[in-house]
């Protein structure tokens, strides 16, 4: 199994994904920003999203992400790998927007 590194770095066909999943995660950024208030205009939701987004999909968070998350654990489903990765990428993400 590759790790999330040389996963996300393959040709063209998980290319297209990963966008299209970046995509997803700036519209509902977007649409959280809104939805609580934090952010009052859609204009500035949807920028704020878009920088999210670009953060979110760099070399430098999906190496630090890769190298934190590793190869699935022994016994540990699809599922559960899926959710520590997400829950790593949240932290990492946080982290990196409060300026730690």
């Amino acid at each position: 199994m590759k790790n999330l590194k040389d996963f996300l770095n393959a040709p063209v066909d998980t290319s297209a994904s990963k966008n299209i999943a970046l995509q997803n995660v700036s519209t509902e950024i977007r649409n959280a920003m809104l939805v609580s208030g934090s952010i009052s205009s859609k204009s500035k939701a949807e920028k704020f999203g878009q920088e999210v987004t670009k953060l979110a999909g760099s070399k430098e968070v999906m190496s630090e992400l890769s190298d934190k998350i590793g190869m699935p654990l022994l016994n540990e489903s699809e599922d559960q790998f899926v959710a520590r990765a997400k829950q790593t990428f949240k932290k990492i993400l946080m982290e990196r927007l409060s300026g730690k």
